[in-house]
Parts: C-alpha cells; structure tokens; sequence
C-alpha cells in the first residue's frame, strides 16, 4: 500500500515539472515571436485575379511567385468578380463533350459562387451518358445516349436485314418504351413512287419520304397492285411515350397503356409500385422523340426513321431485340439439352444468356424462349420402322 502512494507522488512530481517546462518554452517562443516583424501573411488569399502591389510584396516568398496559371477556368473562392468567363472565351473540346450548355444569347455560361464552381469542375470527370446541366438547376440532366438498334437516338435511320424466320414484331422492336399512332400498309413501286394504302385510300409521295407520308391527305383511288414490280411495305408511326423514374435516383420503369385513345397527347396510366431504394412515388418523364418503321418484305430489312433526342434513362427491356434472339437461338442449337436455368449460369464454352441480353436473365420468360426455339427447329413428323430387338447369344 505504500509503494503505490509512493508511486502516485512521483508521478505527480514528475507531471508537474513537465509542465512547468512546457510553459516556460512557450512564454519563450510567444516573447521572441513578439519582438520579431513578420510579413502579413497571403495564404489566405487565394484569387486569381491578385493586383499587382500585392504581387510585388510577395517577390520575397517563392512559394507565392508563381500566380494562378491564366488558362485556369475555375477558382474556388468567394470573390464574384474572379471566376467570370468572358462571353466571347470558348470551351475547350474535352468539355464541350461533357459538359452541355443550353444559352439563349449565345454567351458562355456564367458561374460566380462558390458551388456553382465546383460543380462544374467535377463536370469533367463524370460519365458522358449523365452530365450536370448547371449549378443553378441541379436537378437538370442531360442523358447522351449513343445510338443502337435497340435505343436509336437522335436525327438517324437505322437499318437491319431480318430473316424470313424472324417474327415481325421484334424485328420493328425498340427498346424505348414507343406509342404506336398509326400504321399503313405500303406498295412500293421499284425505283417509282411510294404508294401508301389503307384500305380503299391511297397516298403517293416520292420514294425515300416516309416521314410525311403520314401527313398526306387521303384520297379515295382504288389499289392497283402489281406482283412483279411492287413490293409490300409495313409503315407504323410511333412516339417515345417517356419512363417512369424515381426523383431521387436513377430508377425507371416503362409507362403503361392509356386507357383510352393513342394520340400524341396520351397520358400514361398511374405507376404501380414505387421505388425500390426510396419509397417514393414515381414521376412521368415526358419525352418528344418519335418514329416510323418501315420493313420491306421483298428487300427482308427493316428501316427506323427516328427524330428527337431522349432525355430520360433507358427504360428496363421488355423483351430481346432480333440480334438478341438470333445470338440466343444459335445457343440453343448447339446445345439443345441445357434448361433454362443451365443457359443462364453458362458454361465454359458459352457465355451466359445475360450476357446476351438483359431480359434474357428472368428463368421463367427464358425457359418460354427457349421453348419456342427448340419446337421451331423440331422436326415436323417422324417415320416410325420396324424396331428389331437383337439378344446377345
């Protein structure tokens, strides 16, 4: 028992005169740094737009020598007046790519606070298919979605030869979530004039105009058909319908069905369900784009006028598009005797149906396809012989 009050008091001694030491060479170093004369301090300014006294009083400081290098575009700082771009500076091509503007005076934009700023630094290094629009309207995207035959975008016709074996709907099949308006059934007269005919109503445009086709009027002719120097065309006339998506995140879900009437002032019916990260209820993303298909069935090929850009995320697929199915009706082939949860998981030698496409990963619409293909390539009727069963001797 004494030993350990023995020790507490010389910890407390030794505690005490250490402090006492401590003190000491601080009131030292504070009683020096009194009587020195410092230089005011310029870390603390940080503007790129430094005049030129104080440049000069900092000629004796090589660590501020060096000013912000002129080419810099974005200063974080508080100071306004130092982050303005001219209006006649133009982006370089590496932001032009990512980094979208839409202005009604031509000018570039203009960001002055601090916020702003930083979101459009980081603008740089985010991905290309979702850029930030401006600081002002975060929550304004811009989705740059690359054309496909899937997911066409933009001012462009895209074009696939089809077989005769391919069925009709998914060779016209999109991956946008597309509103059929109308459709026609076309004569197309070889190197002549389109004919377009709806029943006892013909339409004739120049070839290669099917987009205003569908505006002409109608006139009451009879359909004079020729085998041997007309084809048979299907034109369909479709509008991007949107996508369901959740405010607060990236997920979407395709729109249902109006409930009455298809026309371009639609209103998709409600959603039913909600997010699945957040529980919030999802919002209708409205989107412009449309298109018309036309498949020629003498030259087998399928063409999609399409005009607009889709901002909105992809809906999920409904289906596998026709090069999708094609990929996945050579799998079947090669192994006939693999289910659907065996093409899924995949093997060494072949690649597993997701990889495919995304729809092809739900079992139950898998086993359905490959059902369809393994009856379609089965053959029709069988001769049944004699059978002879031979015994050993």
């Amino acid at each position: 028992m004494e030993e350990q009050q023995l020790a507490s008091l010389i910890g407390k001694i030794l505690a005490k005169s250490l402090r006492e030491e401590i003190n000491k060479i601080v009131d030292a170093r504070l009683a020096d740094s009194n009587i020195r004369e410092t230089p005011t301090p310029l870390a603390s300014h940080s503007s790129c737009d430094m005049g030129t006294d104080t440049l000069n009083k900092a000629e004796d400081l090589p660590r501020f020598e060096t000013n912000c290098d002129a080419d810099q575009q974005y200063c974080y700082d508080n100071d306004d007046n130092t982050n303005d771009r001219s209006s006649n500076e133009t982006d370089s091509d590496e932001e032009k790519g990512h980094m979208r503007k839409v202005t009604t005076n031509g000018s570039a934009p203009h960001q002055s606070d601090t916020a702003g700023t930083v979101t459009a630094s980081l603008a740089r290094d985010a991905p290309p298919s979702i850029v930030d629009l401006s600081p002002t309207e975060p929550d304004t995207i811009v989705y740059n979605h690359p054309s496909s035959y899937e997911f066409p975008n933009g001012n462009i016709v895209e074009t696939i030869q089809f077989l005769t074996s391919d069925q009709d709907s998914r060779a016209k099949f999109t991956g946008w979530a597309l509103l059929p308006l109308q459709s026609f059934k076309a004569l197309v007269r070889k190197n002549c004039d389109v004919k377009v005919c709806l029943h006892a109503g013909i339409l004739k445009a120049q070839s290669g105009t099917f987009q205003t086709l569908l505006s002409l009027k109608k006139k009451k002719l009879d359909c004079h058909t020729n085998s041997d120097n007309e084809e048979r065309v299907n034109i369909t006339e479709k509008i991007c319908f949107g996508v369901y998506k959740c405010p607060k995140c990236e997920f979407s879900e395709r729109p249902r069905l109006p409930n009455t009437g298809k026309n371009r002032n639609s209103i998709p019916r409600p959603p039913v369900g909600k997010c699945t990260t957040h529980p919030d209820d999802l919002e209708w993303k409205r989107c412009s784009a449309s298109a018309v298909i036309v498949r020629y069935h003498g030259r087998m090929k399928t063409e999609i006028h399409h005009r607009g850009t889709h901002n909105h995320p992809k809906p999920p697929p409904m289906r596998a598009h026709m090069l999708a199915w094609r990929e996945l009706e050579a799998r079947v082939n090669v192994t006939p005797n693999d289910t659907a949860g065996k093409t899924i998981t995949g093997s060494r030698t072949q690649k597993t149906s997701r990889r495919i496409h995304v729809a092809q990963a739900n079992v139950d619409r898998l086993a359905k396809d490959v059902k369809t293909i393994s009856n379609k390539h089965k053959p029709k009727g069988s001769i049944k012989g004699p059978m002879t069963i031979e015994k050993d001797a």
